[in-house]
């Protein structure tokens, strides 16, 4: 288990303007779980209201979105160097040493109800919050530019944003009843990722074994999620063009 978003001195100029053409591959990937996340979302509530109880399938694929967010923040926030990946990988999240983003079946109708007043003021916060880290962001990349390093307090600020605002989301998609705290508090956040394990040969040859998969693998599916969100909406847009060549073919009929 690692410490998240761990302080890293250096920073490469270079990777500045590489990051300006990466991000936008890692945007799309998010754009296409935000619209998955929001069709889970509104199956959730409605779950939740008539079952009082969380679908595992919907629930997956919000904690998926959350984890490809986590794996991604610290290279879009100017955090670090390591490019994450263009697909989200298996992760483990930690919150003051205590696993986060876990399956939660039991769900409170009253909390429901909460949530819908309860996330005005921590949304208004979690803004004005991420209003300021634009700004740090700002100054973080001069930083970069001009001394090839980061800024320890401009990291740190950074840092408990992300740490709250994982919080927030994960609240208020409904994966948790855990009411985040209405204003961000020191919180000790770490991961684990699901990576290969290396090993050695009794000849000393490094060698890689693939890790089991995690509880969340075996039905989440994330990436064919998305694959048959793009042919959904791929289809829709088939379909109104179809009906819009008709409409107009009509309409010279008429003519």
């Amino acid at each position: 288990m690692e410490k998240y978003l761990e302080y890293e001195r250096d920073a490469s100029r270079s990777e500045l303007l590489i990051r300006m053409v990466y991000t936008p591959f890692i945007g799309t990937i998010l754009f296409f779980y935000f619209i998955a996340r929001q069709i889970c979302f509104s199956f959730q509530w409605l779950g939740i209201l008539l079952l009082g109880t969380r679908n595992k399938g919907l629930t997956n694929v919000l904690i998926g979105s959350n984890e490809f967010i986590i794996q991604t923040i610290p290279y879009i926030f100017l955090l670090t160097d390591k490019r994450p990946g263009v697909m989200p990988k298996e992760l483990k999240f930690f919150i003051n040493n205590r696993e986060y983003l876990n399956f939660e079946e039991d769900a409170s109708r009253l909390e429901l109800i909460i949530r819908i007043f309860y996330s005005i003021p921590i949304g208004i916060i979690a803004y004005l919050f991420a209003f300021i880290t634009n700004i740090v962001l700002f100054l973080q990349w001069f930083c970069i530019l001009f001394t090839g390093g980061r800024s320890e307090g401009l990291n740190n600020l950074i840092r408990s944003f992300v740490g709250y605002i994982i919080q927030v989301i994960s609240y208020v998609s409904l994966i948790t009843d855990e009411r985040p705290g209405i204003l961000p508090e020191g919180i000790n956040v770490s991961v684990e990722m699901e990576s290969d394990e290396v090993g050695t040969t009794a000849s000393g040859d490094v060698i890689k074994t693939s890790p089991p998969l995690s509880r969340h693998s075996k039905d989440k599916h994330i990436a064919m999620g998305i694959l048959l969100m793009v042919l959904l909406y791929a289809a829709f847009y088939v379909l109104y063009v179809i009906l819009f060549i008709s409409m107009i073919g009509m309409t010279g009929l008429y003519r």
